[in-house]
């Protein structure tokens, strides 16, 4: 069968082929259009190893959710009297825990920190990550590389500069003190609350000021295992869950402040059903 035109082959002539001035010719250009089709080919694939990156491509976003959390810092001086340290830690589970620490130079003591969590997202499209939590207006961050992260606004007390982040090589973990207003109930030796804000559930353990917890509940007059409205001053712990099962967050009553029985998260005499226990 002949060949089809401008196919490569190495299909030569028969060697029983009387015609031998023809039958060279044959094999001379059969040799020289297997070679151009080499070449062609070598020309196609050079530099571009399979599997790789094309060269100056942008190397792959390597956050969460690739199950591997990751913590980034970044420390500014804003003015010559104090700076501001951040440390983002975000978590496989789209969670973030947030601190936000004033270090005062010199003879300025304005040593203190503030904390925050909430959720992370990103969109599809790798746009910025965006935090929501507790505070007034989610902040955002572009990712120009996986180990960076940038604020999005640019801080006026440092001529318009943006601040970046970056990643370190470990978690840098810490438990993050807050405020929160939410949902408390106890019941058969256990409880939970429901943060208002983010919408987050954490076990409760019974240590520091839960007793103060519990006993304004007991007082409410809320049937067992239904939810009171309370505020408190709080702290996320990690702790082995159940039985010794795998680590999870737990809160903290640091200090208990108030119960507010017969409100919820929107308001006095709200409509809004508060989550229920899953």
């Amino acid at each position: 069968m002949r060949p089809r035109s401008g196919a490569c082959t190495r299909n030569g002539p028969r060697a029983t082929n009387p015609i031998w001035p023809a039958a060279i010719a044959l094999v001379l250009a059969a040799g020289l259009v297997f070679s151009g089709c080499s070449k062609r080919a070598d020309k196609t694939d050079r530099g571009r190893p399979a599997g790789k990156r094309p060269s100056g491509s942008p190397p792959p976003f390597a956050l969460p959710p690739d199950n591997q959390p990751a913590t980034y810092i970044g420390t500014f001086d804003d003015t010559p009297s104090w700076s501001e340290r951040w440390t983002v830690w975000l978590r496989p589970d789209s969670t973030y825990f947030l601190r936000e620490e004033h270090v005062g130079h010199g003879d300025v003591v304005s040593d203190h920190f503030e904390d925050d969590v909430g959720h992370w997202e990103r969109a599809t499209d790798g746009g910025p990550i965006r935090l929501s939590g507790g505070r007034n207006a989610p902040i955002e961050f572009d990712v120009p590389h996986p180990d960076t992260l940038v604020f999005r606004d640019s801080d006026p007390l440092a001529g318009g500069q943006r601040h970046y982040l970056v990643r370190s090589p470990s978690i840098a973990y810490f438990e993050p003190r807050v405020n929160l207003t939410g949902y408390f109930r106890y019941t058969a030796n256990a409880a939970l609350f429901d943060d208002c804000d983010t919408h987050l559930r954490w076990p409760v353990l019974m240590e520091e000021n839960f007793r103060a917890a519990e006993a304004a509940y007991g007082s409410s007059g809320v049937a067992p295992g239904n939810p009171l409205l309370v505020s408190l001053e709080g702290r996320v712990v990690r702790r082995p869950g159940v039985d010794n099962g795998p680590p999870r967050d737990f809160l903290i009553i640091e200090k208990f402040a108030r119960a507010m029985a017969g409100e919820s998260c929107n308001g006095p005499d709200s409509l809004r059903s508060p989550p229920s226990v899953k």
